[in-house]
């Protein structure tokens, strides 16, 4: 099998039983037997637990980004396009972390192990998003509201505003509710 084969498997592996035992108590062991591979030969591809637990927040991104740009590339609307790849990209990254009874730990685990990976791949949105309204404004599709600088400064502060509805999201469905309401609220003052 080849290795990176073998890391997807242990990827799907390690979210199924970090999201059983959570971080702290999962043992490497655990992940291998759950891989249905050794120990050493999960050493052989990550260091340690929280090189894995990195590895694979940086594929979880990966993933997210990959979902957001086929979403991004059907012929819909900007509004529609804009949205429906942000909650994609949340369902793949965000949402499996916020469901499980670890999340916290997950969240906390994330931001000293995984938070410039975290960060980078969130600016890969970001940038993403940004492409997308440069394009709409070349159309004449769309126009920034006089207050904004740049489209790279609307995307982050939208951006900034979705990521500010998890902490009061009182569960997935209420998330994505708050996520279509701040998209609507920004796109549609770009399409006005």
């Amino acid at each position: 099998m080849p290795s990176t084969d073998k890391r997807q498997l242990v990827f799907e592996a390690a979210m199924k039983v970090f999201s059983s035992y959570g971080f702290r108590r999962t043992r490497l062991v655990d992940i291998a037997e759950a891989a249905g591979i050794s120990r050493p030969a999960l050493y052989l591809l990550f260091e340690n637990k929280e090189d894995l637990f990195r590895q694979l927040a940086i594929d979880r991104q990966r993933l997210a980004i990959e979902a957001a740009i086929e979403v991004l590339s059907e012929p819909r609307g900007l509004t529609d396009r804009i949205t429906s790849a942000i909650l994609e990209y949340e369902q793949i990254y965000y949402e499996p972390v916020s469901s499980s009874p670890h999340g916290a730990e997950f969240l906390e685990v994330n931001q000293s192990v995984a938070f410039q990976d975290m960060l980078a791949g969130h600016q890969r949105l970001v940038d993403l998003i940004t492409s997308e309204i440069e394009a709409a404004i070349t159309k004449g599709d769309a126009m920034l509201p006089d207050q904004v600088g740049t489209a790279s400064d609307y995307s982050s502060l939208m951006m900034a505003s979705v990521t500010g509805q998890k902490r009061p999201s009182s569960s997935v469905e209420d998330f994505r509710r708050r996520v279509r309401g701040v998209t609507s609220v920004f796109l549609d003052a770009l399409v006005s």
